[in-house]
């Protein structure tokens, strides 16, 4: 793994951790129990105790995590295009789950959200299961966003990546 991979990953995984950190809920620490002790001293002199029990990290929360603090931050997509090249439609799903019904989004947000499912889509044979080959939720979120958007060069960006997204998944089929 080059030096600039290690450090994709670890600004990846520093993003998710900040973002998991502020969610944790910080446990009752007794004055009786030596080791919640510790637990207090670490909190003290770091912020959070050691023993705060970060919530389970599966695989689906991850990588909804990881979305969205790429749509949120300012950090380059195409830095993170490996990820996202195998995710597929499951991207358009993180989008969807992210957005909910009617969120307001910035228009540098809708960009970047357009951009990470193009992106998803770039290299189908990379696309690691069978299921997200098909850009059914990319496709619906993209037609949604389209309605969205009043500004006609916004909804032209919109209309073209859904085309080469199309284009994309048939080319895959050839």
């Amino acid at each position: 793994m080059t030096s600039k991979h290690m450090l994709r990953s670890l600004v990846t995984a520093s993003l998710l951790a900040t973002s998991l950190v502020a969610q944790r809920p910080v446990p009752d620490n007794s004055k009786n129990d030596p080791q919640k002790q510790y637990g207090q001293m670490a909190k003290e002199s770091y912020g959070q105790p050691l023993d705060a029990g970060l919530p389970t990290l599966t695989p689906e929360v991850y990588r909804l995590e990881f979305m969205r603090q790429l749509v949120s931050s300012g950090v380059p997509v195409a830095g993170y295009s490996t990820q996202i090249h195998r995710m597929g439609d499951e991207a358009g799903t993180a989008m969807t789950k992210i957005l909910g019904r009617g969120t307001e989004i910035s228009a540098v947000q809708e960009n970047r959200i357009v951009s990470i499912l193009e992106i998803a889509f770039e290299k189908p044979v990379a696309i690691l299961a069978d299921s997200n080959r098909t850009p059914t939720t990319t496709l619906l979120l993209l037609e949604r966003m389209e309605s969205w958007v009043s500004d006609p060069e916004r909804r032209d960006r919109i209309a073209t990546a859904r085309e080469r997204i199309i284009q994309s998944a048939n080319s895959r089929l050839k």
